[in-house]
């Protein structure tokens, strides 16, 4: 039985290598770039945190849906690639086409996404076997803005999946992701959609400029894309504040290569759903903590956040203290960041806890009051 329940969003991603191919090369038309090999890798958070979770040694069961064509076989593939039985509890839809994301990394520019949504489309409450989760511990979602059932209706597929989890008995936890803004998604009630969902949620540590762009979009589009330029420890407070009003228990915001920051709710009875792994309520509870990322050489950031995250609900695995578990996540996204892929580089957990304790060098970036 795993202890973690992966769930949502899974796709294959494929990146042509693009090393020459200038950025405004991808709006010129009638011409022709040489690109190098392509990588297809697994994607979404499915398999990013995933993946992560297994390389650290724990028992995760992924929850997604993939057509049953080509696209999906790749997927389970490489999945099988790491351990044959992740690929146990993933359902193939007949007939159904299996999302991916096509990355475009010109020379010098961030990389964009061209994404088909595919089986993700049709996800929801009913493709999560509730009675399968009994005798899990951390039931973790990932990507809703890319999951349209369970947004549509004003969120009501998403409420009733965490309610259900809830009963089951389970810590839950929900990571988000950019969505399309033309998109149903795009233009969905988020202030709404969170009021109701987050009670149910007890783990909410989304990306600081993704959750932006959804709750304080003038915000993001007065600062553009370079929200890590100006926000503040003041800003993030008033945020988090704000996240723990709508009802979650330990909210927070990857922060990139600034680090992470948790704050914690003063409702003790609101974190009882810590104990059961171990950990008092009291030692969590009225907390607030960030810590700079680690300086690490940095070969790709695809799927960091991911991999943080799944640093973090490890580190509630183990037991750990607020200060400890932000620090092991920031660990494992140092290790992520390392690896041409979100998660070969992460060792097993021992690895990373004799690596944050001896003493890795932090960035030199932090974030100002």
């Amino acid at each position: 039985m795993p202890d973690i329940f992966v769930a949502g969003h899974l796709c294959l991603d494929i990146t042509p290598q693009m090393p020459l191919v200038p950025p405004q090369a991808l709006t010129q038309a009638g011409k022709l770039f040489e690109v190098g090999t392509i990588r297809y890798t697994t994607g979404g958070m499915v398999a990013n945190s995933g993946l992560v979770f297994h390389r650290l040694g724990e028992s995760v069961g992924l929850v997604a849906s993939l057509g049953d064509d080509i696209t999906g076989d790749i997927i389970l593939a490489l999945l099988r690639q790491t351990a044959p039985h992740l690929v146990d509890t993933i359902r193939r839809v007949a007939g159904g086409n299996t999302s991916y994301s096509v990355v475009l990394s010109p020379a010098g520019q961030d990389r964009s996404f061209l994404h088909f949504t595919g089986t993700n489309e049709t996800f929801s409450a009913a493709d999560v076997d509730v009675g399968a989760l009994a005798g899990g511990k951390i039931f973790h979602l990932g990507y809703p803005p890319l999951l349209p059932m369970l947004v549509a209706q004003d969120g009501a597929e998403l409420l009733r999946l965490f309610q259900q989890v809830k009963a089951a008995g389970l810590l839950t936890s929900m990571d988000m992701v950019y969505p399309d803004l033309n998109s149903p998604a795009g233009g969905a009630d988020w202030h709404s959609i969170l009021r109701q969902v987050l009670p149910y949620v007890d783990v909410f540590v989304p990306s600081i400029d993704e959750i932006m762009l959804l709750l304080h979009r003038e915000q993001y589009r007065a600062w553009g894309q370079d929200a890590l330029a100006h926000v503040t420890l003041e800003y993030l407070r008033g945020f988090a504040d704000e996240l723990l009003a709508m009802g979650a228990g330990i909210v927070g915001f990857k922060l990139g290569h600034l680090g992470l920051y948790i704050r914690t709710t003063a409702d003790l009875n609101r974190l009882n759903a810590l104990a059961p792994l171990g950990i008092s309520p009291h030692e969590w509870c009225n907390r607030e903590h960030y810590a700079p990322a680690f300086a690490v050489e940095v070969v790709n950031t695809t799927g960091a956040g991911d991999a943080c995250y799944a640093g973090l609900l490890t580190a509630l695995l183990h037991g750990a203290d607020p200060v400890t578990a932000v620090r092991m996540a920031n660990g494992v996204a140092a290790y992520s960041i390392q690896a041409p892929d979100s998660n070969s580089g992460v060792p097993h957990w021992g690895g990373v806890e004799q690596s944050v304790t001896e003493g890795w060098a932090l960035r030199p970036e932090e974030l100002i009051g």
